[in-house]
């Protein structure tokens, strides 16, 4: 018989490199070699799969050689492939959440879609990404930003955005406070406001006839929309309303003056003195003041009668006028003591 010729070293095939979701079949083998089961679909991380040659064992000894089988005829062996990672596939981008207004709690800004080969991550500020829903609180625009996180087998999408809103929300409704009584004279800082989230835009007034002044509060026009409420001041973010204010008259006193005067004396110039007048007002009465004494002959006790008419309608209105008499006292004269010197006569 004639014996079986030692079979040369068999070496084994290359692959050629594929991307993930290509089966084994198209990693292409050099040298007569084939998959074993080429339908196999291979991941980027792998240990290498099956491929198989058939040989020649009726003229040769294949016994020695690595990954031979005598049943099958074959050599088999693991084969090394290079796989590449895919893009993912996206059925369904993110997209912003629609209707969103400010109610002072956090609003999911995304609507989430749906991806093969990696999960979707998100950031608002294009670094950090995570994969929670990003949430926001405060009306404004916002700008979302995501990016496919791949997997094993798949690579990081390109990084994405839209804008998203939280709109402004219809204010409250403001309730204009009360103010207490003040004193004509006194600053409007003295009238207390009912809600102490007002103020007097300008409490160093001294109110006088007008009875509405300028009260405002402090609002959150970032998250309300105060466009349309009366008396809106964007520029110092606040609402500003006229408060009324009651304002009872100060008193104005007017008072005659007192003398006191000695017998056969000239009668004084009648004159007298204001009290109560605010600020620059002028006294709004013309005054009238006389005395019952036409001359100073007699002794006694005369009334100094003051009285006035209104001069001034408007000045006049914010006072309560009070008219004090005075008294005009005419006296003895002082007693004059006369003492003679004492004197020495000669008779003769």
């Amino acid at each position: 018989s004639i014996g079986k010729k030692a079979a040369d070293e068999v070496t084994s095939p290359t692959a050629a490199t594929i991307t993930y979701g290509q089966t084994l079949s198209e990693a292409t083998l050099t040298s007569g070699w084939s998959w074993v089961d080429g339908t196999v679909i291979p991941t980027v991380i792998n240990n290498g799969y099956a491929a198989e040659i058939t040989v020649d064992d009726s003229n040769y000894d294949y016994t020695s050689i690595d990954g031979y089988n005598a049943d099958t005829h074959k050599i088999t062996r693991t084969i090394a492939v290079t796989v590449e990672k895919a893009a993912p596939t996206i059925t369904t981008e993110p997209y912003a959440a629609a209707g969103l207004v400010y109610d002072g709690s956090a609003k999911v800004l995304v609507n989430e879609g749906a991806v093969t080969g990696g999960s979707f991550v998100y950031s608002l500020t294009g670094n950090n990404f995570t994969a929670t829903l990003p949430t926001a609180t405060e009306a404004k625009e916002y700008t979302v930003y995501w990016r496919v996180a791949g997997d094993d087998n798949h690579n990081n999408s390109e990084t994405f955005n839209f804008k998203v809103t939280i709109a402004k929300a219809t204010p409250p409704a403001l309730t204009i406070p009360t103010a207490t009584t003040i004193t004509y004279g006194e600053k409007l800082s003295a009238s207390t406001l009912s809600d102490s989230s007002w103020a007097w835009v300008d409490g160093t007034i001294v109110p006088n006839a007008i009875t509405y002044y300028n009260a405002y509060i402090e609002v959150d026009d970032s998250n309300y929309d105060y466009t349309d409420v009366n008396g809106y001041d964007s520029a110092n973010h606040r609402v500003v309303r006229g408060v009324d204010v009651i304002i009872s008259r100060a008193t104005l006193t007017i008072t005659a003056k007192s003398y006191t005067i000695k017998v056969g004396e000239a009668l004084p110039t009648y004159e007298y003195t204001v009290t109560g007048l605010v600020g620059d007002d002028t006294l709004p009465v013309d005054v009238t003041i006389s005395c019952s004494a036409t001359d100073s002959n007699a002794v006694g006790t005369y009334p100094i009668t003051i009285s006035g008419e209104v001069s001034d309608n408007i000045v006049a209105s914010l006072y309560v006028i009070n008219y004090v008499d005075g008294t005009l006292t005419i006296a003895e004269k002082d007693t004059q003591e006369i003492t003679a010197d004492d004197m020495i006569l000669t008779y003769g």
